[in-house]
């Protein structure tokens, strides 16, 4: 929660940072400087259904957030199959972004090649 130029924990409501104005109106920015300080950042969308910024000094406020204040049950089956699923496309991560860099050299290639 933003209140002024101070950006507060969304459970404990403990002060986390000062923000810019610029921070406040782009939350990708906000979201970067918070991680930057080894804070926390979630975006509800799967719990809320609402694309939705969640800020938590520490992992404790986190965790207590999503089970006490949304109900999110960590060990049911589904989020076991959605965590197992998530690692897996984690563990593609590298893969995928050097076969993507690879196809970004052959277009740039190419159009090089039409270029001239």
């Amino acid at each position: 929660m933003i209140k002024g130029d101070i950006l507060f924990c969304d459970k404990c409501s403990n002060p986390m940072i000062k923000i810019t104005d610029n921070e406040k109106a782009n939350p990708g920015q906000l979201a970067f400087v918070v991680r930057q300080n080894n804070m926390i950042v979630k975006n509800g969308i799967l719990w809320t259904g609402k694309n939705e910024w969640f800020f938590f000094c520490k992992q404790e406020c986190c965790k207590s957030y999503y089970k006490n204040d949304l109900g999110v049950n960590w060990d049911s089956e589904e989020n076991k199959k959605m965590r197992e699923v998530l690692k897996g496309v984690k563990a593609q991560i590298p893969t995928m972004a050097k076969q993507t860099a690879q196809q970004i050299d052959k277009f740039v290639k190419e159009l090089n090649k039409h270029k001239k």
